[in-house]
């Protein structure tokens, strides 16, 4: 009773072909291919070959799930694998985003498994899955020296940045050039106006803004022309002391002599002679032109031969102070 080709059913189809949903009333012929794992497969009408574009795996078998490595131009899954879960991979897996596992793979430690893509900031290296580079995490480096497991861990460095940017050594991140340090900053350099050498010391300000100087002796600005202070200090001396010997001491206010001489001297029990042979205290007026960048003073340091020899702070780089 069939009055067009359309009311006409296949019963059966060639070899390396199969039914399209068996006893439907638009039943056809597809390609009948075997794929790994593969459940249920299913080809385009146009497809000639299993190998084609179009022939892909519908649904996997228990156990098993699409490849996302084995994928065709068209979206479609080639084969499937057992499912592997790279947080649950170990060490060497810490940084990928997605692996590629062979179809006849039966357990996730398998030495061929590779990373295929990794997570943010880590690259796949020759040799090895992924790892942690940061590169691109930090601005205008261009090598990072990696000790954390993250890119924001504190132990991670820059060790080079790109072209014509410098590397600031307090915070270790990049400037561009002739921008200024965070030492600069505080200190009132204008901004942009730091030039650059290949040695940070020689850095300089070139220009600074309102209410600030260029400071001579390092490589920041002051405010203003510092005014001088004038004040008394006070020296135990004896029958030998000479001006000359003012070099590389150390001297006192008021109270400061007294307790000196206190505990110092007259507490030895040196008796007749004193320590020292101090016999009388002298008092010198001081004219002091504080580094406006220190305010007055900076702590006091022991000095001997003209070199501090006790806890140096890092300011000294950036000239000297009085110390209190």
């Amino acid at each position: 009773n069939a009055t067009s080709c359309e009311d006409v059913q296949c019963q059966a189809c060639d070899a390396g072909y199969s039914l399209i949903t068996p006893g439907s009333s638009s039943a056809g012929c597809q390609l009948s291919c075997d794929l790994a794992h593969c459940q249920q497969a299913a080809a385009f009408p146009s497809a000639s070959s299993c190998r084609d574009d179009g022939v892909g795996c519908q649904a996997c078998a228990e156990g098993y799930v699409p490849s996302a490595t084995n994928v065709t131009s068209a979206g479609v899954f080639k084969s499937c694998t057992i499912p592997c879960n790279v947080s649950e991979m170990g060490e060497s897996f810490k940084y990928c985003n997605q692996t590629s596992v062979p179809s006849d793979a039966t357990l996730c430690n398998d030495t061929r498994i590779q990373c295929t893509s990794c997570v943010q900031w880590a690259q796949i290296l020759p040799g090895k899955n992924c790892e942690l580079t940061c590169q691109g995490a930090w601005p205008h480096c261009a090598g990072v020296e990696v000790h954390g497991t993250t890119c924001a861990a504190s132990s991670n460095k820059c060790a080079l940045c790109q072209q014509s940017y410098y590397i600031d050594t307090e915070h270790e991140i990049c400037l561009p050039p002739n921008d200024c340090n965070w030492l600069q900053f505080q200190s009132g350099c204008m901004p942009g106006a730091c030039g650059r050498t290949l040695d940070p010391r020689a850095h300089r300000c070139a220009s600074c803004i309102a209410g600030y100087q260029v400071n001579n002796i390092g490589p920041v600005c002051e405010t203003g022309p510092a005014e001088p202070m004038t004040f008394y200090v006070y020296r135990a001396e004896g029958p030998d002391t000479t001006d000359d010997s003012l070099a590389n001491t150390v001297t006192y206010d008021l109270g400061g002599v007294l307790d000196y001489v206190h505990h110092e001297v007259l507490g030895q029990r040196s008796c007749p002679v004193r320590k020292g042979g101090v016999d009388r205290i002298v008092r010198y007026e001081v004219v002091v032109h504080p580094l406006a960048m220190f305010t007055h003073f900076l702590p006091l340091v022991d000095f001997h031969n003209g070199a501090c020899s006790g806890d140096c702070p890092q300011y000294f780089s950036t000239g000297f102070a009085v110390g209190c």
